[in-house]
Parts: C-alpha cells; sequence; structure tokens
C-alpha cells in the first residue's frame, strides 16, 4: 500500500512524516545528522510486511520546521514524545541511528513506559574524551562541509557520496544528497551537547528492552567494544549486537544483518 504523509504539531512546530501504514504494530525510525527521513527507505520497505513505520523529519531537518534553537538530545527527546502522542501511537517501539540514537536513548531515559523497546544504531559515545573547543571546531567543520555540498547540484552531491562510500546503495546516496540540501545551519548548534553526553550517568533510567547495534570501530563506527559492554552492564534489560563488515552508518552499509537483528529483538516485544 502506498506510504502516508503528513505534518504533526509538536512543541510549536510542524514536522513532516512518512508512514508505511496499516493495522500493525508501530515502529518509530529517528534518522541521524544531517540526515532526514527516507533514508529509511531501504529498512522500511524491508520491515513494513510486519510493522507501521513512521519516519519523521526532526527539527531543523528535511520538511520539518526550523526553530532558532533547542538542538540537544533532550530538545529532540520532547519532540519525539511528542511525536508519539499526538500520533496515538501505543507504546511503540523506536529504531534510532547515531542523533537519532541519542535522541531515542534520551527519550527512554526520560519516559520509558512510552516505549515498547528501543534500538540504538551505532550512538555518538565516543571512547576518547574531547575538550569543548575540539567539540567545537568539529561541529564546526561539519557545518561548513555541509554548506559546501549545498553549493553543488544534487548530481555532484551523489557523486561526492558515491566517492566517500563505494559499498552504499546508488538509493542510499540519492537520500543522502537530498538530505544535506535540505538540512539547515541551526542544528550545528547542538553538536557539542550531543557528543558531552553524560549517557553513563543516566542509563540505568531506562525500563524498556534496548537493543545496541555496533559496527566496526576501525571501518568508521563510534561505539567500541568496551563502551558496548558498559552498556549491557548500565541498562537493566539491554542487549548487544556488533555487525561485521559496517562502520557508522550500518543499516546503509549492511541492510541485510541490520533488518535481521532489529527483526530478532523486536518480534519479542511487538
Amino acid at each position: 500500500m502506498p506510504w502516508q504523509s503528513g505534518e504533526v504539531t509538536v512543541n510549536g512546530l510542524q514536522l513532516y512524516y512518512q508512514r508505511t501504514g496499516g493495522n500493525k504494530p508501530p515502529v518509530v525510525l529517528v534518522h541521524g545528522m544531517t540526515d532526514y527521513s527516507l533514508y529509511w527507505s531501504r529498512v522500511a520497505r524491508a520491515l513494513e510486511d510486519t510493522y507501521d513505520l513512521i519516519m519523521y523529519d526532526m527539527r531543523g531537518h528535511g520538511l520539518s520546521a526550523t526553530p532558532a534553537t533547542g538542538y540537544t538530545p533532550t530538545d529532540y527527546a520532547n519532540d519525539l514524545l511528542g511525536l508519539i502522542a499526538t500520533l496515538g501511537l501505543d507504546r511503540p517501539a523506536v529504531v534510532g541511528h547515531s542523533l537519532g540514537a541519542a535522541t531515542t536513548f534520551t527519550a527512554a531515559v526520560q519516559h520509558s513506559a512510552a516505549l515498547r523497546c528501543i534500538v540504538l544504531e551505532d550512538p555518538p559515545w565516543s571512547s576518547q574524551s574531547a575538550t569543548a573547543e575540539q567539540r567545537a571546531a568539529y561541529g564546526e567543520s561539519w557545518k561548513a562541509g555541509n554548506a559546501a555540498l549545498q553549493l553543488l547540484d544534487q548530481a555532484g552531491r551523489i557523486a561526492q557520496c558515491q566517492a566517500e562510500h563505494p559499498t552504499w546503495n546508488l538509493e542510499d546516496c540519492e537520500y543522502w544528497a537530498e538530505s544535506k540540501r535540505l538540512v539547515r545551519p541551526q542544528i550545528f548548534e547542538g553538536f557539542s551537547t550531543m557528543m558531552a553526553q553524560p549517557w553513563q550517568a543516566i542509563a540505568s533510567n531506562i525500563t524498556c528492552p534496548a537493543l545496541l547495534i555496533t559496527g566496526d570501530p576501525a571501518l568508521g563506527a563510534i561505539v567500541t567494544p568496551a563502551i558496548a559492554e558498559e552498556f549491557a552492564q548500565l541498562v537493566p534489560q539491554s542487549q548487544v549486537v556488533q555487525i561485521a563488515e559496517a562502520g557508522h552508518a550500518i543499516h546503509r552499509e549492511q541492510l541485510d544483518a541490520f533488518v535481521a537483528a532489529v527483526r530478532t529483538f523486536l518480534v519479542g516485544y511487538l
């Protein structure tokens, strides 16, 4: 069946979403920084036979509104919980990647009872501590790089994606290129806060089941085996799956293994 699309007002902002639909258990997919809802498309097609997938553009991304401020994991988490409430979703599962994983984690810390279970795909939990100045410098560099991408046409952005990520599916590069065109510079104000999130201090507040999916740090994954073990010890109902031959963008680099891990986890709760 055709996917639905629409907008909802959450925390005074218009958030755009797409939904696979059907009378199936709901699963919300939360994208990463500078991405947008449609980059979950291949995951959604793989899961829509069993689940109602809700993909939305986070504030400052895609077709959603862009407030002047409010780009911390807490702000994004409040939007996620508001979206769930506004759409009337009954304790959905939530799957988040990178910034989306930090958002999902924060939402579960704040209100685990609103969520059936969560999946965190390589959240931004680095084993290497950086100073505030270093985080700020990296954020500014990323911001400048995205501004340069916006000077290119779609074909130029796709070509750059293919050069940087030669193993990616063309469809993923097309969505990557479009998301970079649509992202707004205000989002980078929250980069340092995201990278400095004291997740260890609050992880034990999560009471819903949680799956952490990690990749290979040698290929660019952020979460190391040591951090994954720490997560498993801190979160009461947690599991960890490490997927080989994948870096940070696990669902783009090893789609079948990612979908299999998510399916295996969700079947126990939905």
